[in-house]
């Protein structure tokens, strides 16, 4: 892009410029700086009239979902200016990178949740052993005090076991390891 005479122009735009911003000028193609994103063209009209460093940010438009951009503005300068005469406004397409990288997100947290419940049936299933191995023995066994006392800490020692997992799912689901938390957002 070009500033001359408070002139914004477009010099030069790729395909994938054109295609996403040129919307308004279907028929001939060109893009226009009044097509770009309003904040991107505040940002860039700043950028021109102060020559203030701008590094690169993200853009989502509202009109495609799920697409994201990394845009970046480099400045071209005559001489000692400290303005810019003109710069390059540049976006790299970051869809797939994203996509891509929140489908990471889930497979480590789907295999967080397996571990996890892995973890859990194994523990669960400790607990259950010496229950299981009472209640095989509880009917012909029932009359002799040390088999009782024997039941009553197996029983006990089940019910600690079961309340301290409960209790860790319930402080893993409060610190929000489950909790799905939307991506922030540039715009």
């Amino acid at each position: 892009m070009h500033r001359r005479r408070a002139d914004l122009n477009v010099l030069h735009a790729n395909k994938a410029a054109r295609r996403h911003f040129g919307q308004k000028n279907k028929r001939s193609g060109e893009l226009e700086f009044s097509d770009l994103p309003r904040r991107s063209a505040r940002k860039f009209i700043r950028f021109l009239k102060t020559g203030a460093a701008m590094g690169p940010y993200r853009y989502e438009p509202e009109n495609s979902p799920g697409t994201v951009y990394s845009v970046s503005v480099v400045p071209f300068q005559r001489g000692n200016s400290s303005v810019p005469v003109s710069a390059l406004l540049t976006a790299d397409d970051l869809t797939q990178v994203e996509q891509l990288r929140r489908l990471e997100v889930e497979a480590a947290n789907l295999r967080l949740i397996k571990s996890m419940a892995d973890r859990l049936a194994h523990e669960i299933g400790n607990a259950l052993v010496p229950l299981a191995t009472h209640q095989q023995l509880l009917a012909e066994k029932y009359k002799d005090r040390e088999f009782r006392e024997s039941l009553d800490q197996a029983l006990a020692d089940g019910v600690k076991r079961v309340t301290r997992l409960i209790n860790q799912m319930r402080f893993s689901r409060a610190k929000g390891i489950f909790n799905r938390k939307p991506l922030p957002s540039g715009n």
